[in-house]
């Protein structure tokens, strides 16, 4: 478990460098009834999205504290979580939070725009400090787009590629030592998959060698032997033997026969059908919207015409937000029920 001293100097720090904002807003209420409004780049949400699932892999339940920070810090404390191996407490002293939030409003390191300080009073409404008090606050309008099939596509959105930015917490790590692997791999199911194909490869190249070695006499016999031995020391199932023999691995053997294989798996796109169940869901644009109207009131997807699809039928991995109705109806009637959200046409 990690120190409150270490997430108090986490904080500390992180409330000392200046942030920017962005076109995506989120607020959030201390214990205090302190309204804070966060602005943050796409990019620095996908980041806490992506880290917030990486979290969730490792230690499953993310502490409902950690909402309180801006998304970056957020970043910041998940990823060293998991650098450490040290899951975050499940609560913290309300001080410590009013504490970062000052801090950050004290020092003024943030743009005027980046975060914004409210007091709610119990008996009173929600006064935006940054506006007078008859100004009426909107929300920012989330784009999204709608390919032929009525699936939608958070707009504007950066998907990642390879298997390295999505497995990022063990990406940096595993290319080291044996060692390091074989703990990457406790992480990193799909990663231990990986090495287990390059095992069975290996196994088999020794098979065949053994089947097409005469061990008669001499030479060839005490080569036979040896494959032999080789073979034995291998079970067959690589979920038996493929963590020993990995471990067995001088650096020449690793860097050689291993390493440049992982490479090439780590610089590929993930296959979805196998990987899925590790792969945040929100790292793709439709994941992304299946999401955001997921948290969306019944009635309003009712207003807009979006209905959320889970699996088409029984075994289908096919998961997304679907417009149900036309485009340009869709618009009109989020626009008259202030919701804000937009739709476009893709080909």
């Amino acid at each position: 478990m990690m120190s409150i001293e270490k997430i108090q100097q986490v904080l500390d720090d992180a409330a000392g460098v200046s942030l920017s904002g962005g076109s995506f807003k989120e607020t959030v209420i201390l214990p205090s009834k302190r309204k804070i409004k966060f602005e943050f780049s796409l990019a620095a949400g996908w980041a806490w999205n992506a880290s917030k699932s990486s979290y969730q892999i490792r230690f499953d339940i993310l502490p409902d504290w950690v909402l309180s920070l801006h998304p970056i810090h957020r970043v910041t404390l998940c990823k060293l979580s998991i650098d450490i191996e040290q899951e975050l407490p499940g609560v913290i002293d309300n001080q410590i939070l009013e504490s970062y939030v000052s801090r950050i409003l004290d020092c003024r390191r943030l743009k005027s725009s980046s975060i914004v300080s409210e007091n709610i009073n119990a008996n009173e409404g929600v006064q935006d400090m940054s506006k007078p008090k008859s100004a009426k606050v909107q929300a920012p309008v989330t784009d999204f787009d709608v390919n032929s099939s009525g699936t939608l596509s958070l707009s504007n959105f950066t998907e990642l590629e390879t298997r390295s930015e999505f497995y990022d917490s063990v990406s940096g790590s595993w290319s080291q030592s044996p060692v390091d692997l074989a703990e990457a791999m406790e992480e990193c199911p799909p990663l231990a998959w990986a090495v287990h194909s390059i095992y069975s490869e290996i196994r088999e190249e020794i098979q065949f060698d053994f089947d097409g070695t005469p061990g008669q006499s001499g030479i060839q016999a005490k080569r036979s032997h040896a494959l032999k031995v080789r073979l034995n020391a291998m079970p067959e199932e690589p979920e038996e033997g493929a963590e020993s023999w990995l471990l067995t691995l001088s650096s020449s053997e690793f860097e050689d026969h291993v390493v440049p294989e992982l490479e090439k798996w780590f610089n590929s796109p993930p296959d979805w059908n196998w990987e899925d169940d590790y792969l945040p869901k929100n790292s793709t644009s439709q994941g992304a919207a299946l999401e955001f109207f997921q948290r969306m009131a019944g009635n309003e997807l009712d207003v807009i015409g979006v209905a959320i699809v889970e699996g088409e039928h029984p075994g289908s991995t096919y998961y997304a937000a679907e417009l149900k109705i036309n485009l340009n109806i869709a618009n009109e009637a989020a626009i008259k029920s202030g919701i804000p959200v937009r739709f476009n046409r893709v080909d």
